[in-house]
């Protein structure tokens, strides 16, 4: 005869183990890093260069029946836009790196790809890596300078009732990672420019 502790334990056991597998994310809204703006922006105009493989930037994971999907796209605009503006004075977005007048540099950025590992149960860590290229073109439409970035972010995997919560704060750990590291590469280049 099984007693009603057993069949407790036989209960949190089977929520332990099933719920790291449960798989409910949505895309945070705000995906906004802290601290881009360091120092005071230089006068003068740059350019953010968006593409439509830019816009279109998502991750996405399917297991069995259940889906995870964050749109990537516009929050890495929106980030990358004020993190020039940290730099700059004068951000104009743009769809291609076509001479305007007065803008001194074309910042182009590609995210190459996003991967994610996720923990055999809930207690165990899901890891995030983010590979971001950033592309300086000049005002004479040469390039001046190509990096990519690596961001990385890994925190708790959470059960089926915290997943989804527990995943968005590693993604906004993801975001901060890339672009302090981005700032960290650009802000040479385009102030010594």
């Amino acid at each position: 005869m099984v007693t009603w502790r057993a069949t407790r334990l036989i209960g949190l056991l089977s929520v332990l183990v099933v719920g790291g597998c449960t798989r409910a994310c949505n895309a945070p809204e705000e995906l906004q890093p802290r601290g881009l703006a360091v120092g005071s922006p230089s006068d003068g105009t740059i350019a953010l260069v968006v593409t439509p493989e830019l816009r279109a930037a998502r991750w996405q994971e399917s297991i069995k029946d259940d889906t995870s999907v964050a749109e990537l796209g516009e929050p890495l605009i929106e980030n990358s836009r004020r993190m020039l503006e940290g730099m700059f004075r004068t951000v104009r977005v743009v769809p291609s790196a076509s001479p305007i007048p007065g803008v001194s540099f074309y910042v182009m950025p590609t995210m190459h790809y996003i991967a994610h590992a996720d923990a055999a149960w809930a207690f165990g860590d899901q890891i995030f890596i983010m590979k971001l290229e950033w592309r300086v073109i000049n005002d004479s439409g040469e390039t001046v300078f190509i990096d990519n970035i690596v961001g990385e972010a890994r925190g708790i995997t959470g059960n089926i009732f915290t997943y989804q919560g527990d995943t968005r704060r590693v993604l906004l750990r993801l975001v901060d990672d890339t672009f302090a590291k981005s700032r960290e590469s650009l802000a040479p280049v385009l102030k010594g420019g």
